[in-house]
């Protein structure tokens, strides 16, 4: 039970990390093409 605990954590951590992996690098570019508009 616990063993099984412990697996649907880690798995649900690692979903949890690609989430904020992908929203982030969606916000780092946002703002890479905020600053290439303002430098032109």
């Amino acid at each position: 039970m616990q063993k099984g605990w412990v697996i649907f954590l880690a798995s649900h951590d690692a979903c949890f990390c690609m989430l904020m992996t992908c929203w982030v690098a969606i916000k780092v570019l946002e703002l890479i093409n905020v600053y290439r508009v303002l430098l032109q």
